[in-house]
């Protein structure tokens, strides 16, 4: 899927930032995590 060269820390961040928002999205407020 992804270039395997790709820093996974970069891609972490990413993916935690986009499950942040949609924690904040569902739950009309700040990700209770």
């Amino acid at each position: 899927m992804y270039d395997t060269t790709t820093a996974p820390d970069t891609a972490d961040e990413a993916t935690e930032a986009v499950q942040v928002a949609l924690d904040r999205r569902d739950n009309g407020g700040p990700a209770g995590r």
